[in-house]
């Protein structure tokens, strides 16, 4: 958006546009504002600065998932602006995924000045470490000061660097500002003006990240699990989000990768839906989807004597069993210990694609033999293919990732979904690029996150959210985004009469049935014809196949957004 007024040049204005500047050439582009008065500076600066996308969202829990839908795509960070006091506790939940799930964030937060903190001062706290241990780093602004003009683009380099590596994650930045808050008629003389024609001019330190690679060691450390493996089994759970790199970059990366590990290693492989690999065209062949129809299955009949395990730990409870038994369970992770079961006899840190490549390079020649491949793929084979059945849940999920076109961005919700999906995986026609939220599976800011994505994404490729009612609920507000989306973005409810993830859970033969239902399912009210007629969004009520195709013809051929609400009745399972 380009600028409405000459830039304000009183010193509170110059600090924030030198600090927005720099982030710009540091390499932010998207910025999510939320109104609020301390905040004015920055939000001036932004709206003022070349280079800087925003858009504005009032409800900063809303605004947060958003962004980071838009950082889940791009790989680089979304910025975040609010106020003091509350404002910026509705961002937590987006936080705690970010953390987890490894995708850049910064927060920059708006404060008052340190004498009105600890004085019962209206909309005043101690913001200084908010998000305590769940950001990559905090940093302090300080209140404007001319003395410290030359360290803002020092700090904004050094918040997007943190934000990325070593490990990418949100960072939060607390700005004070003393009032008044609005621009205001300066001099012109004050001996500062210079330096910051200087620093804009300058913008921020340049960092350049170094490429993902692999070192000698854990080439050869890998190399070596592949030589002493006589049946070996490489599992892919959800991806992680790329470091400063598109998602499309990096799945296409990691693909090729695995694909040329498999052929030089003898390795089988299989991945679950949000590894983003089971619909890519040189692995069709060579990766099974499905994990948790078969896995199982084949630790009875023919165990893996080695499984190297990449990404996320598997969402299917029939490796958590597997893990029971005795083999070699090498991990190959990013940065830490994806082991939740305690299992793992070896953990090799790196990039799991550069440690790919790396390994095959190393392994050209080599005589593998195909035996372990062709046996899982024969016993995948010769498992029955799952009966689509009446309408229900899993029947609606296997009809429509068989309608997605090619290049469809595909936003997975949690809880029955992406089980679903991984049953269904491998059923597309075309490339679909898939996006989940893993990294704590909330159902937090789903609506919101598929808003974001859709403003990530180039307007020719469709965008598909798919997610419970219960969920579609906890973030009704957010139908306000999708009125505001100019490409299509169709959003299918799953309505099954609430979060029918409980029965199949313990839980539900341990208490009565409408303790049950009251506590846990917690059916909702019909809400979405309402709440989508509020908001302007198009809503659509199915109730089979027929009405299934119709509705996403109907979407896809829509400029805009539409909800697509499926009444699966409850209790149908396949």
């Amino acid at each position: 958006m380009t600028a409405l007024h000459a830039a304000p040049d009183d010193l509170h204005s110059q600090w924030a546009r030198v600090f927005i500047g720099a982030l710009v050439s540091a390499g932010v582009r998207d910025f999510v504002v939320s109104p609020g008065s301390r905040s004015t500076p920055l939000a001036l600066a932004i709206a003022n600065t070349a280079g800087a996308r925003f858009k504005v969202i009032v409800d900063e829990r809303s605004a947060s998932f958003f962004a980071l839908g838009q950082a889940r795509v791009s790989g680089v960070p979304c910025a975040l602006l609010c106020t003091s006091g509350s404002a910026g506790a509705h961002y937590y939940p987006a936080i705690l995924e970010a953390e987890r799930a490894q995708i850049p964030l910064i927060v920059l937060t708006a404060d008052r000045p340190w004498d009105l903190v600890h004085s019962r001062a209206n909309q005043t706290l101690d913001q200084s470490k908010l998000f305590g241990t769940h950001v990559r780093g905090a940093f302090e602004l300080g209140e404007p000061h001319p003395a410290a003009l030359r360290a803002l683009p020092r700090l904004a380099a050094q918040a997007v660097l943190a934000s990325l590596s070593p490990t990418a994650g949100p960072v939060h930045v607390n700005a004070r500002f003393r009032k008044p808050l609005e621009p205001v008629a300066a001099s012109g003389n004050e001996p500062w003006r210079k330096e910051v024609a200087e620093l804009l001019s300058r913008g921020a330190p340049r960092v350049t990240l170094g490429a993902p690679s692999a070192t000698p060691e854990t080439t050869r450390a890998l190399c070596d699990v592949v030589a002493s493996a006589e049946r070996g089994l490489l599992l892919v759970g959800p991806a992680w989000a790329p470091r400063g790199e598109s998602a499309e970059s990096a799945s296409t990366r990691l693909a090729g990768a695995v694909a040329e590990f498999l052929r030089v290693s003898g390795f089988a492989a299989a991945a679950e839906s949000t590894s983003n690999l089971l619909h890519v065209p040189e692995l069709t062949r060579l990766c099974a989807g499905g994990v948790g129809r078969w896995l199982e299955t084949l630790f009875e009949a023919n165990a893996p004597d080695t499984v190297i395990t990449l990404g996320a730990p598997l969402t299917s409870s029939a490796w958590a069993k597997a893990q029971s038994r005795g083999f070699r369970h090498v991990c190959v992770s990013p940065n830490g210990v994806s082991d939740p079961e305690h299992h793992a006899t070896d953990v090799i840190l790196g990039d799991a694609a550069a440690l790919l490549e790396s390994a095959a390079r190393s392994l050209q020649g080599r005589d593998a033999s195909p035996a372990y491949q062709n046996l899982v793929r024969d016993l995948v084979a010769s498992l029955p293919q799952p009966d689509p059945g009446p309408w229900g849940e899993a029947a609606l999920v296997r009809r429509l990732i068989r309608a997605l076109p090619s290049e469809t961005r595909l936003f997975v919700g949690n809880s029955r979904v992406v089980r679903e999906f991984d049953r269904a995986a491998g059923a597309a026609q075309g490339r679909v690029h898939v996006f989940h939220q893993r990294g704590l599976s909330g159902i937090d800011g789903l609506l919101a996150g598929a808003a974001g994505i859709r403003s990530a994404v180039s307007p020719e490729h469709p965008v598909v959210a798919v997610l419970g009612d219960v969920s579609a609920l906890h973030d009704v507000g957010s139908l306000a985004l999708m009125a505001e989306c100019t490409a299509p973005l169709l959003l299918v409810v799953v309505n099954n009469g609430g979060g029918r993830i409980f029965e199949q859970l313990p839980v539900a033969n341990a208490i009565p049935a409408e303790q049950l239902s009251r506590l846990f399912l917690t059916p909702p009210p019909s809400f979405l014809p309402g709440a989508c007629g509020a908001f302007g969004v198009q809503h659509l009520r199915v109730r089979d196949d027929a009405e299934l195709a119709s509705a996403m013809d109907a979407a896809f051929a829509s400029p805009r957004a539409t909800v697509i609400e499926a009444m699966c009745p409850p209790g149908v399972q396949q």
